[in-house]
């Protein structure tokens, strides 16, 4: 015991088996737990943004709506709809990893993973109709149609 105590907890295997010394101790799998956290926040939040810039420039480009692609979206839409990606991530995350807690490892990332990605693709595919495109709404650019739906929008996305 002229150590403190040391030999007493390595052979009770409570040393050891965590990475790092001091306050903060995290294992591995709490790692990996926590990468899948700020993965799932970041991710989220990337799709959403684009989905909100892929709604922005039809309304921009066909010049629909009052200060189409403006300041009032800018400061309003985006901060929305990226923090319902990282909260929507976050708590897909958050229920997968509840929910598949003695799956093996491979099959929780897997699942956290995949759930991830469908979750916050589509909200970011309900953001499209919600937004939208002002169907009717006369436009200055004289670029597009009545429907404000510009000649270059995919049809396989709904506007």
């Amino acid at each position: 015991m002229k150590d403190g105590g040391q030999p007493a907890l390595r052979a009770a295997g409570t040393v050891g088996r965590h990475v790092g010394v001091g306050i903060g101790v995290t294992t591995s799998s709490e790692r990996r737990a926590q990468i899948a956290w700020v993965g799932a926040a970041v991710f989220g939040a990337a799709v959403e943004h684009t989905t909100w810039n892929l709604s922005v420039r039809p309304r921009k480009y066909c010049d629909a709506g009052f200060d189409s692609g403006g300041g009032f979206e800018r400061m309003f839409y985006l901060p929305l709809i990226a923090g319902a990606g990282v909260v929507l991530g976050v708590a897909t995350c958050a229920a997968t990893q509840y929910f598949t807690r003695s799956a093996p490892a491979p099959v929780r990332v897997c699942a956290v993973t995949l759930l991830v990605v469908l979750t916050t693709l589509l909200l970011g595919w309900s953001f499209f109709p919600l937004l939208g495109t002002l169907n009717g709404c006369r436009g200055d650019s004289g670029l597009c149609p009545a429907s404000n739906i510009p000649p270059w929008w995919p049809t396989w996305i709904p506007a």
